[in-house]
């Protein structure tokens, strides 16, 4: 009796492990190369938005790339929390002259609903009257993807490479 239910145990075990086989190691490598492909995608979409808006002076176009509760980190300034500080803050940096922006994405990674990406970014500062200063530096965002299924950035930080003067 007991080797009939033993016997029983391995065909319903070996049934069940043959029912939820999910594929071999290239085929999951394959399904999330496909899935960051399909994120990477999106977040360069969102990123050229971001530079558009930037560029043409539309702050509430930056602040709309992000989730209603985001956290932007700008150099040199207190944190800012929510789309309406984000645009000020934006409008305030664009109102300095700041222009050409442009981001070069080095690493992305993507787990579940969340992404992290850094890179680095160039822009050139315009002041009226002023010779015009070119900044550089990095930045690290975490994307959240919401349920309409877009991404929009949660956490931004950004800081210049550029050396401080000192006079």
């Amino acid at each position: 009796m007991k080797k009939i239910i033993y016997f029983i145990i391995v065909i319903c075990f070996s049934s069940c492990a043959m029912t939820f086989n999910i594929g071999s190691d290239k085929q999951i490598k394959s399904i999330l190369k496909n899935r960051k492909d399909e994120v990477k995608s999106k977040i360069d979409e969102a990123n050229n938005l971001y530079e558009l808006y930037y560029n043409t002076g539309n702050a509430k176009g930056v602040a709309s790339l992000h989730t209603n509760d985001a956290v932007v980190m700008p150099p040199n300034s207190d944190f800012r929390v929510g789309k309406q500080q984000i645009e000020e803050a934006i409008a305030s940096e664009i109102s300095m002259g700041s222009t050409n922006l442009n981001f070069i994405q080095t690493d992305l990674m993507v787990s579940g609903n969340i992404a992290y990406e850094s890179g680095t970014y160039s822009l050139e500062i315009k002041p009226k009257d002023q010779e015009t200063v070119k900044d550089y530096g990095k930045y690290i965002v975490i994307w959240e993807k919401q349920e309409n299924g877009k991404w929009l950035m949660k956490k931004d930080i950004w800081n210049t490479s550029v050396p401080l003067l000192v006079q």
